[in-house]
């Protein structure tokens, strides 16, 4: 958002991919297939009475799925769980240190 916007928001939330790695083994596939996911997630809050952000949340998600084989097709469907439980985790805790946040002014 530019300082030309006629919306400004009060928070921001910025996610970094950190890690996206498939792991697959033919000898072993139910215990060592899967994919790993991490994300750093930082939400800020503006304050627009002193044109300024506060870190409300700076912090590493990582999740690990098992594939049920080592199949080409069980990565993608692994790797939508991965970031859809990541999801749920990062506005998880942003919802909470809103409410935190709120309850603190």
């Amino acid at each position: 958002v530019n300082s030309s916007s006629a919306v400004i928001p009060n928070y921001f939330l910025e996610l970094r991919l950190l890690q996206m790695d498939c792991y697959s083994s033919s000898d072993n596939p139910k215990d060592s297939s899967y994919v790993e996911v991490s994300i750093l997630a930082t939400a800020l809050e503006y304050r627009p009475e002193i044109a300024d952000t506060r870190s409300l949340i700076a912090k590493t998600f990582k999740t690990k799925i098992k594939r049920p084989d080592s199949e080409i097709q069980s990565i993608v469907p692994a790797y939508s769980k991965a970031f859809s439980d990541l999801t749920d985790m990062v506005f998880a805790d942003f919802y909470t240190e809103l409410i935190v946040n709120a309850k603190n002014k």
